[in-house]
């Protein structure tokens, strides 16, 4: 038995470089800038302490009498002091939360109410 030749051939392929990412040329983009800042910052007054200090008697005045308000603003101003705490710091309403620690706010209460507790003695 004779086996018939059989020719063996690949076919030829041209080999191609594949890039995985190619990078396609971008157009160019003039970008035109404006005259004035458009989010220029409006003129505002810092607020210090001594503007905390008159919201806070504003926002308590309704809820206590001219002298309950006036011994616990001057024990706020006490315990400010003496915790370093600035009074533009405290928590006085929406506007302004205040920016103090926890630690910081338990030391404060602490310190208001043992003194509201020691008037009533």
């Amino acid at each position: 038995m004779k086996l018939s030749p059989i020719a063996f051939q690949a076919p030829q392929v041209a080999q191609t470089q594949r890039v995985s990412n190619p990078v396609k040329s971008t157009p160019k983009m003039a970008l035109k800038t404006l005259d004035k800042d458009v989010f220029e910052k409006s003129p505002k007054k810092e607020f210090s302490n001594e503007d905390a200090m008159a919201l806070m008697r504003e926002e308590l005045k309704d809820a206590m009498s001219e002298k309950e308000l006036d011994t616990y603003m001057k024990t706020l101003d006490d315990a400010c002091k003496q915790l370093e705490i600035e009074p533009k710091n405290l928590p006085i309403n929406e506007e302004h939360p205040g920016n103090l620690t926890k630690d910081q706010r338990l030391q404060i209460f602490t310190l208001l109410k043992f003194d509201s507790l020691s008037e009533l003695a």
